[in-house]
């Protein structure tokens, strides 16, 4: 039943695919096509799951799209507020060994703070100390912290990232700038088996926390 379900539901959204396609006097796309023009990473995470990063764009789309709908300005949007979180989580990183916060890590509280992290952790920290620390004082102000926290957000989502994030534009099959959860899930259908949840809306309307992962490394969008 589910099988049958799932299958009615990816064909209805193929027909609006093909449909708009038809209307807007563009090709249907076709899978290779799609593995053509994804970004190489966002192409790994739609090939794993399609039905999840389905549910990912929809997520996305609600944070940052518009009318139901996500265009390269809400790509850009999400850049914004991902760049201004990760450099507020980054900088939180640094100074949280601000032990008497006097606006500064000595060398005597970041030991003291590397003693507290667990492997994971100390590797990201001791990274992000060596960028911060770049006249190799020993020690870290705010500043510093500052300019190494911007670093590592425009690393993660600059125009370079959010570039990647566009190449989704190759499913908006009407060709109006915007893609749609039904185009979405119409051209993702192309890739593998989708979840009868896939076409409906995801649960939640609060923004993706992750696009792709930040400054920790890749994965979902953020991690994803």
């Amino acid at each position: 039943m589910i099988d049958r379900m799932a299958a009615a539901l990816v064909a209805l959204a193929g027909v609006v695919w093909v449909t708009a396609a038809t209307a807007a006097g563009a090709a249907p796309l076709t899978a290779e096509a799609l593995r053509a023009a994804l970004a190489p990473k966002l192409l790994a995470q739609a090939e794993r799951n399609p039905a999840a990063f389905a549910r990912k764009l929809d997520t996305l789309t609600k944070a940052y799209g518009r009318d139901g709908a996500l265009g390269p300005d809400g790509i850009d949007r999400m850049g914004t507020v991902m760049r201004a979180k990760i450099r507020a989580d980054e900088v939180a990183r640094l100074m949280g060994a601000d032990l008497d916060g006097d606006g500064q890590v000595t060398e005597p509280e970041r030991a003291e703070l590397v003693a507290t992290l667990s492997p994971g952790r100390l590797k990201r920290f001791i990274a992000l100390w060596d960028t911060a620390d770049a006249d190799r004082s020993g020690g870290v102000t705010a500043a510093e912290a500052t300019t190494a926290a911007t670093a590592a957000a425009d690393k993660a989502m600059g125009p370079e990232r959010l570039a990647e994030w566009k190449t989704l534009m190759v499913m908006d099959a009407n060709a109006d700038g915007r893609v749609t959860g039904d185009e979405a899930v119409a051209a993702l259908a192309l890739l593998g088996p989708m979840e009868p949840a896939a076409a409906g809306p995801a649960s939640g309307n609060g923004p993706c926390g992750k696009p792709e992962s930040t400054a920790e490394g890749d994965g979902s969008p953020t991690s994803g």
